[in-house]
C-alpha cells in the first residue's frame, strides 16, 4: 500500500485470507486497497467482513469508521451516520468518525450546528493537528487559509512519495472547495502523476467545482 501498489496488496491480503479466513486485518487491508483504487462497493464489503474479526476497541472502531467513509462515497448517508455512531461505541476518540458524521450533517442533512459540533470535536481530539480530518475540519469551520498552510507545510517536510501523493491530492480537493480551479488542477495533476487513482478522484465530491474545467478533463481522461 505504501508503494502505491494496491493490486499487489489485494493479492497478498487474499493469500492471508486463504491461509486464515478469519484474519480481520487482511479484510481491512483489502478494504483499504479497493478504496485506494476507487472501488467503493468492494471496499465497503471487505470492511464489513473485517469488522467481524477485529479485536480491541480502537481496531474495531477504525473498521466501523472505514465503513462509514465508504458508505458516504456510496451516497448512503444514513448508513454513514449509523456506522460512525457505532465506531464511537468502541472508541470515543476516533476522529475520522466524527469527521464523516460532521461532513454528512453539513453537506447532506443540512444540520449545520451538529456538523460544527463534530468538526470541533475533531480539532479537540486530533493531537497530531495534521490529519486530513483535522485539516478539512479547519476548512469547514471557516479557516481555509489555516488548512492550506498545514498541507503545504506537510508537503515541504516529507520526502515520502506515498505521503506526497496523498497530500497533493488533498490540497487539490481543498483548493477546489475554495473555488480556486487553477491551484486545484495543478495539485491534482501532481497527485495523479504520482499514481493517485483517477476513479477515486472522479467520485470525490470535493472536486466538483473543477469538473467542467478543461484541465480537469485532461487530467482525468483515460487517454492520458
Amino acid at each position: 500500500m505504501g508503494e502505491n501498489k494496491p493490486d499487489l496488496a489485494i493479492k497478498d491480503a487474499n493469500e492471508a485470507i486463504r491461509l486464515f479466513n478469519q484474519y480481520g486485518p487482511a479484510y481491512i487491508a483489502l478494504g483499504n486497497a479497493y478504496l485506494m483504487k476507487g472501488d467503493f462497493k468492494k471496499s465497503a464489503d471487505k470492511f464489513i467482513i473485517g469488522e467481524k474479526y477485529m479485536f480491541g476497541n480502537a481496531p474495531t472502531s477504525h473498521a466501523y469508521s472505514s465503513i462509514a467513509k465508504t458508505e458516504y462515497f456510496l451516497n448512503k448517508y444514513n448508513k454513514t451516520i449509523l456506522y460512525a455512531d457505532t465506531a464511537f461505541d468502541w472508541d470515543t476518540t476516533n476522529c475520522e468518525s466524527y469527521f464523516y458524521r460532521a461532513k454528512t450533517y453539513w453537506n447532506k442533512l443540512n444540520k449545520k450546528d451538529a456538523a460544527i459540533e463534530n468538526f470541533n470535536k475533531v480539532l479537540a481530539l486530533d493531537t497530531t493537528k495534521s490529519s486530513d480530518c483535522y485539516i478539512f475540519s479547519q476548512y469547514y469551520l471557516g479557516k481555509a487559509d489555516k488548512a492550506v498552510e498545514i498541507l503545504q507545510d506537510k508537503i515541504l517536510k516529507t520526502n515520502d512519495d506515498s505521503q506526497l501523493r496523498d497530500d497533493y491530492y488533498q490540497l487539490a480537493c481543498l483548493y477546489s472547495l475554495m473555488n480556486k480551479p487553477d491551484d486545484s488542477n495543478n495539485n491534482l495533476k501532481i497527485a495523479i502523476d504520482k499514481g493517485y487513482a483517477k476513479k477515486y478522484a472522479a467520485a470525490d465530491e470535493d472536486l466538483n467545482n473543477i469538473r467542467n474545467t478543461a484541465d480537469y478533463k485532461s487530467i482525468i481522461s483515460d487517454d492520458k
